[in-house]
Formats: C-alpha cells, structure tokens, sequence
C-alpha cells in the first residue's frame, strides 16, 4: 500500500547529470546547489535507512500459508 518513491539523493543525481549536460557545472552554480545536495543527501540516507527496517521487518515476520489455494 506504500507509495512508489524514488531516493531524494539519487533523484537529485539524476537532475545534476541532466544541468550538467544542458547547462554545465562550474564553481558559481555549484555553490548555489550545495544546500540542495546536502539536503538531497540528508533525506536520502534516511530514505535508505526506512527502507532497510522495513526489509529487517518483512525478514522477520514468519510466513504463513493462505487458505486460498493460489491462482484462485
């Protein structure tokens, strides 16, 4: 039931590649986007850290048989 959710740092990689290839990167513009990076990789550290308790979660959680033979 979760959202599709894609990681704020990769997803902020994806939009640096594509200024870089459109506009380029230097020095001056760089500066301007480092808020952006060090929020980017904030939020996605603690993405990747949700994501990996909830695998610890789903790991430990003991499967059990449905009462519904399956393709019914």
């Amino acid at each position: 039931m979760a959202p599709e959710e894609i990681n704020p740092a990769v997803q902020m990689c994806y939009q640096m590649r594509q200024r870089q290839v459109i506009t380029g990167i230097d020095w001056q513009n760089a500066g301007q986007l480092s808020v952006q990076i060090e929020e980017a990789i904030a939020a996605g550290t603690e993405f990747s850290e949700s994501l990996n308790q909830t695998l610890k979660s789903l790991t430990a959680c003991t499967p059990t048989s449905s009462v519904i033979p399956e393709g019914f």
